[in-house]
C-alpha cells in the first residue's frame, strides 16, 4: 500500500503543482481502507511486470 505522503507527491508532479485540482480529485475518492473492503478482489502491484501478470491470471480463474 502506498503511503499518503507518496501518493500526494506523485499527484503534484501530474498536476505540475497544482493544488487546486489535487484537492478536488482527493476529495471525490474513497479512502484506501474503504475501496478495499467494498472490492471483491483486489490485485498487489508492486510494480513488477511478473508478478502482476500472475496476480491477474489468479483473479481470473477465481472469475471464471
Amino acid at each position: 500500500m502506498q503511503k499518503k505522503k507518496d501518493i500526494n507527491k506523485k499527484l503534484k508532479k501530474k498536476y505540475k503543482g497544482n493544488l487546486k485540482i489535487v484537492k478536488k480529485f482527493k476529495k471525490l475518492q474513497l479512502n484506501l481502507e474503504r475501496k478495499k473492503n467494498k472490492s471483491d478482489f483486489t490485485i498487489k502491484n508492486n510494480f513488477n511486470h511478473k508478478s502482476v501478470k500472475k496476480n491477474v491470471k489468479i483473479l481470473l480463474k477465481k472469475i471464471y
